[in-house]
């Protein structure tokens, strides 16, 4: 997909996530809750699939479909949504409107780098570990570039390690945390001297 209309498509998603709640409007014809009914999002999925496409809007240039009735409230530009149950994500609504239930320890990713994209040609699913590399390939890890931990140990090949989540870890700092461990176990279960 060409750059050009990857970044139309996230301008689109940031001025989409600008808008006020009031003045996000579903495609005409449309009721304007953000609440899914429960039973749509259990019994069927082409209904839900299509409560979704009907709450967005296509960007063609990048053909990512961009959530419009609510975005997460931590910054991101994640759409949500209430499934009857409580508050998900709408590209994982989408995925399991299609596909079934996510399995456990696996995300649903986006292919288009757009993060309010419902567009299910645009979502797959991977593990947190792939995730994380889909973000540092993508230049959005701050802490990619680093070189060294909090303490100042270097990020080499010999003091660091990669932990389950796909995180940089410094085996100095790790093998200090268990010599603090150690040594907090053993004085808690020392034997106070007999006074005599």
């Amino acid at each position: 997909m060409p750059q050009d209309a990857l970044k139309t498509a996230a301008e689109s998603s940031a001025r989409v996530s600008c808008v006020s709640a009031a003045q996000r409007q579903p495609r005409p014809g449309v009721a304007a809750s953000n609440a899914a009914p429960r039973d749509i999002c259990e019994r069927d999925p082409r209904a839900a699939y299509l409560w979704v496409e009907e709450r967005s809007i296509p960007v063609p240039e990048a053909g990512c479909w961009i959530w419009l009735l609510g975005n997460q409230t931590n910054g991101l530009p994640y759409g949500k949504t209430w499934n009857g149950e409580k508050t998900v994500t709408a590209h994982r609504m989408m995925w399991q409107a299609l596909h079934g239930p996510i399995p456990d320890g696996l995300h649903v990713r986006h292919k288009c780098d757009t993060p309010g994209c419902v567009n299910p040609d645009h979502l797959q699913l991977g593990t947190p570990v792939e995730n994380m590399a889909d973000r540092d390939s993508r230049g959005r890890n701050s802490k990619s570039s680093r070189t060294s931990c909090n303490y100042g140990h270097p990020f080499d090949s010999e003091n660091t390690y990669i932990d389950q989540f796909g995180h940089r870890k410094c085996r100095a700092c790790w093998r200090e945390r268990k010599r603090e461990l150690k040594r907090r176990r053993l004085a808690n279960h020392s034997i106070p001297a007999k006074a005599g």
